[in-house]
């Protein structure tokens, strides 16, 4: 991918702009990136006919105002990915959108948080246009239950493969008419967090008859209506499931045990459970389940566990594949972390969520010395207590040289501690490095912005503020 800037684009550099196209066109390019209406109109009339367009810009003024003749004309027809989310569009904007035919190539379209409700929904179920259209993500509109019915009933959309709702108007009735239809036999990706579904919807989607090939199914924050997990024990449509995002729906223990003896659900890799009340016993029973064996990806923030819970996941032999952990907004002991890391089970780990768990520098020392197969890819420790001693111990660990996205703000780190990660060889990796809101001063600034080893994207921020303080 190919991202171009509106800088390179001056309108008095014609030239300039003919010799730099002739340079790229040596490059087998197979798409390339504009980010404003002016780069989008000239990519579209000096590229290469076989280079796609991605067009990704907020607040974009052009289509909410209609689609200008020179843009209709030379770049619709290249578009293959658009992202005009909050652009002002409502559903008489957006439905002169859909019925464009010459958008033949699209198969992405995000619209999210824009004024789109029914008209504009069954506008596009009904439209010939966009035939080619895989990926529709319209979270944050008016869409409401016909909208979704027309959609599901839709005899033009039968190419997408991922739909995104969230946060829109949608109850029941929209669920079941979609579990009905055959519109969008197709999908694999689906996502109705924030919504008003029960758990009407939940068995509606388990037992469909036509969304038999559902990869990711997202229904997060339901918690007014606390949906009922045992609707997913025998859930013959979710078979293929390998991503499920229950969070804050209001699950208890009961839920994380009716989760666990589900058969169906036995192909899962991700399971997203943040911010529910699973407690020790639900938690438990996920750890011990005979059928949650692939889990990958675990989150399990501000789930009401303790200690009692932790030693369940460090021992299980369910989780022996999980590659990511989340346990943020537990108020977890640094003994808690040492007994999590200690067993070899865990070996495959190389993410760690451990965000206001209360950890101190025991806990850190732990996770710097883990004995893991890859070591530690993300670590996010942030909102703890490590102090120089917790940042000493990342930054002297050699395991820390596969660290690639390091979060440790606000953990009371001083000046030593900013140097000694600032004069670490082992974190020359890190691509994302964050220490905001901790204690050190200029002499800490002075030192990341110094630093030999880390990346120069990670010092630029330190090398502005050491500026400063000049």
């Amino acid at each position: 991918m190919l991202e171009l800037l509106s800088r390179a684009w001056a309108r008095d550099h014609e030239t300039y702009q003919r010799e730099w196209l002739a340079y790229i066109s040596g490059f087998e390019l197979s798409a390339v990136q504009a980010r404003d209406h002016y780069d989008l109109v000239h990519l579209a009339l000096w590229l290469p006919a076989n280079v796609d367009i991605e067009y990704t810009r907020q607040r974009c003024h052009a289509f909410s105002s209609g689609l200008s003749t020179t843009l209709e004309e030379a770049a619709i027809p290249r578009l293959t990915t658009l992202d005009i989310r909050r652009s002002y569009i409502d559903d008489a904007r957006f439905v002169q959108m859909v019925r464009c035919e010459r958008f033949e190539r699209l198969k992405t379209l995000d619209v999210g948080h824009n004024r789109i409700g029914d008209e504009g929904a069954q506008a596009l179920a009904f439209s010939s246009a966009l035939p080619n259209l895989e990926r529709l993500r319209a979270r944050t509109n008016r869409i409401g239950d016909e909208g979704l019915g027309a959609l599901a009933s839709s005899t033009t959309r039968g190419a997408l493969r991922q739909l995104t709702l969230e946060q829109n108007h949608i109850t029941d009735a929209g669920v079941l008419a979609l579990t009905r239809g055959s519109g969008l036999a197709r999908l694999t990706d689906l996502d109705l967090s924030q919504n008003n579904l029960t758990t009407g919807s939940l068995r509606a989607l388990a037992s469909s008859e036509t969304l038999r090939d559902l990869r990711s199914l997202s229904l997060g924050s339901h918690w007014r209506n606390e949906l009922d997990t045992s609707a997913l024990i025998d859930a013959p449509a979710l078979a293929k499931l390998t991503r499920l995002d229950m969070s804050g729906c209001g699950l208890s223990a009961t839920d994380g045990v009716a989760l666990a003896s589900s058969a169906a659900l036995g192909n899962l890799e991700e399971l997203v459970l943040a911010n529910n009340r699973l407690g020790d016993v639900g938690v438990e029973a996920i750890a011990g389940s005979t059928h949650l064996t692939k889990i990958r990806r675990l989150n399990l923030g501000r789930t009401n566990l303790s200690l009692r819970a932790v030693r369940a996941i460090a021992t299980s032999d369910a989780l022996a594949e999980l590659r990511s952990l989340e346990l943020t907004g537990h108020a977890l002991t640094d003994t808690a972390i040492l007994e999590l890391l200690a067993p070899a089970k865990l070996g495959n780990l190389d993410e760690l969520y451990v965000r206001r768990t209360g950890l101190g520098p025991r806990a850190f020392t732990a996770i710097a010395t883990a004995q893991l197969e890859r070591g530690w890819r993300v670590l996010d420790l942030s909102f703890n207590s490590s102090g120089n001693r917790g940042a000493i111990a990342i930054a002297r660990a050699p395991s820390s040289r596969s660290i690639e996205h390091l979060d440790l703000s606000q953990n009371n780190i001083g000046d030593v501690g900013a140097i000694a990660i600032a004069t670490s060889p082992h974190l020359q990796n890190v691509t994302t490095l964050n220490l905001e809101k901790n204690r050190f001063g200029i002499d800490g600034v002075r030192a990341l912005a110094s630093s030999p080893y880390l990346p120069h994207h990670v010092r630029a921020r330190w090398e502005q503020l050491a500026g400063e303080g000049e």
